[in-house]
């Protein structure tokens, strides 16, 4: 699949709201949950124009920040709850990144 594709997706799905890697595949789901299935990296997407709100909070999952409602913290890492239901862990690593692209202090 072109990343050019990534625009039809985007126009049946609206806004996305979240990428999941699953085995080689990458599902894309928006704020009602319909889900588009595509064999395409979260690389290339995180990359493309349409993921500039895109954040990487896992090796498996990209987050669009516009998309955030809640933050839950733990000692380590935290998780946070989208628009559409979804909870996701965000990784050590990555968590310092996403309280700054959310502005948090």
């Amino acid at each position: 699949m072109k990343t050019d594709e990534l625009k039809v997706i985007a126009n049946e799905l609206g806004e996305i709201v979240c990428a999941e890697k699953f085995k080689n595949y990458t599902i894309i789901s928006n704020a009602i949950n319909k889900q588009a299935i595509v064999y395409l990296s979260l690389d290339k997407i995180e990359n493309h124009k349409l993921g500039k709100n895109l954040l990487r909070v896992h090796k498996s999952n990209l987050i669009n920040i516009n998309q955030v409602i809640e933050i839950i913290e733990f000692s380590v890492s935290c998780q946070v709850k989208l628009t559409n239901g979804k909870l996701f862990t965000v990784s050590r690593r990555k968590k310092k990144n996403l309280i700054k692209q959310l502005n948090l202090p």
